[in-house]
């Protein structure tokens, strides 16, 4: 028999590219065909930048709500009339939007955001656990901006309107130039009879398509970033102090239950034949480590075991901890938790308790060994499994723990 140590606490926007078109004049047979003298290089963008932030004018300044609420009052009513993407008449406008909004689970507001943006008929762009950049329609963004600010409170707002009118205009302009020289060259060819003149006038044809695909996908890129609205939402982890209260947790090994063991880096110690408690260690895992209170053994799969004793708390008792673990589990972002009771292999009742964390399965069995001549007070053995949920499934957790003896 021996004993187990498990370590286990727990688009970017699409740029516009500026090129350059090449002139497409020439002289081919005695100029067989005409200058393209409107197809020449790209002038650069202009562009006018217009921010306001947490619904102020067009300034660039944050407005933190709270912090004076008559200003935050009045700067709301600027925002119903000015935010309304919306472009002036006979102007082409990209709009793009960043919300830092303070929420109790930032995961939770990220799903809420992916799905505001897919009930508006947009689309999730990118997103991680605090972070979400998604796109939704300029028609429908000022109602899904709304929603978007309901997740819950928004301490920044900027709005970034970007004037492209000039430079659709003057792609639109390249464009149409080029498919009337792509055209007249194709006609050229048609009726070309000398092989040097055929030569030439497919170089030239071949040179005016490539380029007219580069503006078409460019022309295609403005269409896209005109016709949806880009919202980049960072959430913010905020807790009540009704909710910091009930996370304080007045055991130190509860609370860093799930969380240290999966960052922690096991390293082999030349103490590795004693041990808290006895028990049978299953195959395949190598002992890194072994002491009078602690035992961490980790196998090929990456599944970790950590064993350590404590002196329990006068009163405490496995409904008490489960309570407490239950409540950690959740605070550390676990699912699934699950329950079960049942006995050593020494009489011992014990605690089993299972739980999700992203692709991971965690595993933690506790027993309270109380005073008497076995041990001179209270103790509580704690025994953390964790690892792959394919992996973790490969083990009988039943067989480790009945087999336990202090």
């Amino acid at each position: 028999n021996v004993t187990m140590k498990r370590s286990l606490f727990l688009l970017p926007a699409l740029m516009l590219a500026a090129g350059c078109t090449q002139s497409y004049s020439g002289n081919l047979a005695g100029s067989v065909y005409p200058a393209a003298a409107n197809v020449d290089a790209d002038p650069a963008p202009q562009a006018n930048m217009m921010v306001r932030s947490a619904g102020g004018r067009a300034r660039g300044f944050n407005l933190r709500k709270g912090v004076n609420s008559a200003r935050a009052d009045l700067a709301e009513s600027v925002a119903d009339e000015s935010t309304n993407f919306q472009a002036p008449a006979g102007r082409k406008m990209t709009y793009s939007t960043r919300l830092v909004i303070n929420v109790p689970d930032t995961v939770k507001g990220v799903k809420a955001a992916s799905s505001i943006a897919e009930k508006y008929s947009g689309y999730t762009e990118f997103s991680d656990n605090s972070t979400a950049n998604v796109k939704v329609p300029v028609e429908k963004a000022q109602t899904a901006l709304k929603d978007f600010e309901n997740i819950g409170t928004v301490t920044s707002k900027t709005i970034t309107a970007n004037d492209v009118t000039e430079h659709y205009s003057d792609t639109k302009v390249r464009l149409d130039n080029l498919r009337r020289l792509q055209k007249r060259l194709s006609e050229l060819l048609s009726r070309a009879n000398r092989v040097e003149d055929i030569l030439r006038i497919e170089r030239e044809l071949s040179r005016v398509t490539t380029d007219l695909e580069r503006h078409q996908a460019r022309m295609n890129v403005l269409e896209k970033q005109i016709a949806m609205v880009d919202f980049h939402i960072n959430f913010n982890a905020i807790v009540s102090p009704v909710q910091i209260s009930r996370n304080i947790i007045p055991v130190a090994w509860v609370r860093n239950l799930g969380v240290a063991i999966r960052n922690e880096e096991f390293k082999a110690t030349a103490d590795t034949d004693d041990t808290p408690l006895e028990f049978a260690l299953p195959s395949g895992f190598a002992i890194t480590q072994g002491t009078d209170e602690i035992f961490k053994a980790a196998n090929s799969d990456n599944v970790v075991l950590k064993l350590e004793c404590f002196n329990n708390l006068p009163g405490a008792d496995l409904e008490y901890y489960k309570n407490l673990i239950a409540r950690q589990l959740k605070y550390a972002s676990y699912s699934n938790i699950a329950f079960a009771e049942n006995t050593t292999a020494d009489g011992v009742k014990y605690l089993n308790v299972s739980a999700v964390y992203s692709t991971d399965t965690l595993s933690v069995m506790v027993a309270i060994y109380p005073d008497g001549w076995i041990c001179k007070e209270d103790k509580v053995a704690v025994l953390e499994i964790h690892g792959p949920a394919a992996a973790m499934k490969k083990i009988d957790f039943d067989k480790i723990f009945k087999s336990f003896k202090y």
